[in-house]
């Protein structure tokens, strides 16, 4: 555990009390060897639960990030600081869980689970991060007299000494993993600015989707640059419907340089209606498709544009949006500078014509971005982005169904604003609601939104919500 001075054997909460520079060095080292012994192995999945409940990935990041801060204000720091911001926990979760399964049992994960969760170990962890984040003085006194006795009896616990003193989440084979990961999305943001010789690079926005009432298609507008060849700038509108065999959207329109006031209106279910400027022109062919265009031309005063948002979709490595391969199938809560999600996975064997995992997710960022474009709470789910949908509903004893509102292939069904929060207090509350799907073809059935984790998870979502 990052932040942890090293004791005796059998340690006390005197020793214990936590400390920067031994965190620093831990990380300038790439941690400790984790000491030999043969375990059964714990579950991936459990050791996920244990390493947000020590919220060891944020510690370590924290860590990081402290440490090229006094880098980048001594003028030693690494060129693109932006870059350094974009580093994530979430990056660091699964590897380190995969990493400290061969060392733990299950039965050991839950002992350590039940404490780190219980309100010592959430003051506890609290005091480690501040003083990792905030560059706070150490601390031993921040616990009470029963605190600290409490404390000690878990690190006098095998998993307690597993954990507190031979710190195998900070092991040799973990910390490699984690600098290389972490090193691959600096790259990869150092590219995003700076692009690669004989590259073409583009910057690219786009605006949220507008949705067909049958959610079968979707249009979106996108302004495309060239830095380096500004005359090559070009707007296009895009589309795309579930049935047309294509694996992105495709433009219908194509306009030189950037039209920012377009209006873009569904006709029918196949005809969209794309309102441009006075003078502006489609250029060039587009290839045939489902969906067909409209153009219609008014004074620019007279269109209401759309809001373009910043294309990001690049900066995988960078980007936490806790997808179907992140989520776990209980609710897990992830928070950073700008963003709180809420999250649970759904597995394909609940999911009528899937091909993967599902996802229903809360999230709320501080800057309104594609594409949901709000910077209100949203609930969605994923399962409609796979499989065309008609419909979903949320519904529960005693309270009223709520309809989701369709957003195509790449937003899902949705909720914003004050439904979303309806749904997440009643959740909360420990009512229990299901998601009434009707896809398209085939039979409605049910996903059961069941609360496990979601009262520990909840809590350090709403503190997160508390930031932004």
């Amino acid at each position: 555990m990052i932040g942890y001075t090293r004791g005796p054997a059998d340690p006390t909460p005197k020793n214990m009390a936590v400390s920067k520079s031994m965190s620093m060095l831990a990380i300038a080292t790439l941690g400790l060897l984790a000491s030999s012994g043969a375990v059964a192995e714990a579950s991936y999945s459990e050791t996920i639960r244990l390493v947000r409940s020590m919220r060891e990935d944020e510690m370590i990041m924290a860590g990081l990030q402290a440490k090229f801060a006094q880098e980048i204000k001594a003028g030693n720091g690494p060129q693109h600081a932006s870059c350094v911001a974009q580093l994530k926990y979430p990056m660091l979760t699964g590897l380190i869980a995969s990493g400290i399964s061969p060392r733990l049992s299950d039965a050991e994960v839950a002992e350590a689970i039940q404490f780190y969760r219980s309100p010592v170990g959430r003051k506890f962890l609290e005091r480690g991060y501040q003083e990792l984040a905030q560059n706070l003085p150490p601390d031993p006194d921040h616990l009470s007299t029963e605190e600290k006795v409490a404390l000690g009896k878990f690190g006098k616990r095998p998993v307690g000494r597993k954990l507190l003193q031979d710190r195998i989440t900070l092991s040799e084979p973990i910390m490699q993993k984690a600098m290389m990961r972490l090193k691959m999305a600096f790259d990869d943001c150092v590219t995003e600015i700076e692009g690669i010789e004989g590259v073409i690079v583009t910057k690219t926005c786009t605006t949220a989707p507008v949705v067909t009432s049958d959610n079968a298609c979707y249009v979106e507008q996108v302004l495309e640059g060239y830095p380096k060849r500004p005359a090559e700038d070009e707007t296009s509108i895009r589309a795309r419907c579930s049935g047309d065999g294509r694996g992105h959207s495709y433009p219908i329109a194509r306009y030189q340089g950037h039209v920012k006031n377009i209006d873009l209106r569904w006709l029918d279910a196949r005809t969209v209606e794309v309102t441009a400027p006075t003078g502006a022109k489609p250029v060039g062919d587009v290839r045939p498709g489902e969906v067909r265009a409209q153009f219609k031309q008014l004074p620019a005063a007279k269109i209401k544009p759309q809001q373009c948002w910043n294309d990001v979709s690049s900066l995988h490595l960078t980007r936490i949006d806790m997808d179907e391969l992140l989520s776990q199938t209980y609710w897990m809560s992830y928070g950073e500078a700008g963003r709180c999600l809420l999250s649970k996975r759904i597995e394909m064997a609940q999911l009528p014509g899937a091909n993967r995992n599902s996802v229903v997710q809360f999230r709320r960022v501080k800057s309104p971005e594609y594409p949901y474009a709000t910077d209100q709470l949203v609930f969605f789910e994923t399962f409609s982005t796979q499989v065309n949908t008609r419909s979903v509903r949320v519904r529960g004893a005693g309270i009223d169904d709520v309809e989701l509102k369709p957003g195509g292939r790449i937003a899902g069904f949705q909720l914003v604003g004050a439904h979303a929060e309806t749904v997440l207090k009643q959740l909360a509350s420990g009512t229990k609601l299901t998601l009434e799907v009707q896809p398209a073809a085939g039979a409605a059935f049910t996903i059961p939104l069941d609360t496990n984790d979601l009262a520990w998870a909840h809590q350090d979502f709403a503190t997160c919500l508390n930031t932004l």
